[in-house]
């Protein structure tokens, strides 16, 4: 089979999926409210307080503003103009 009709049939597929998902609505799969009682069952405190804390360095505020400023900052002060620009773009277009 060439090369761009296992492209074609990945494509469908995929397609499929999404039609599919969309079409559940947002009610969850059911391997997720199983892994969800699983992970709930075996919450450990460090884990916990871990989980927290990259929670709030990879979301929200904190990783809207201070991460991509922080780290451009960062890249300047290593003279690292263009590494800089770089980063500052990769992250706004990330959270867009």
């Amino acid at each position: 089979m060439p090369l761009i009709a296992w492209g074609l049939v990945l494509v469908a597929l995929a397609t499929g999926l999404g039609v599919w998902v969309y079409a559940r609505g947002s009610a969850p799969f059911v391997v997720d409210v199983w892994w969800e009682a699983v992970m709930s069952q075996a919450s450990v405190p460090f884990i916990s307080g871990f989980s927290l804390a990259m929670n709030f360095l990879g979301g929200g505020w904190f990783a809207v503003f201070v991460v991509p400023i922080g780290g451009t900052i960062v890249f300047l002060i290593l003279r690292r103009p263009w590494t800089a620009t770089y980063f500052l773009v990769a992250q706004a277009v990330s959270a867009g």
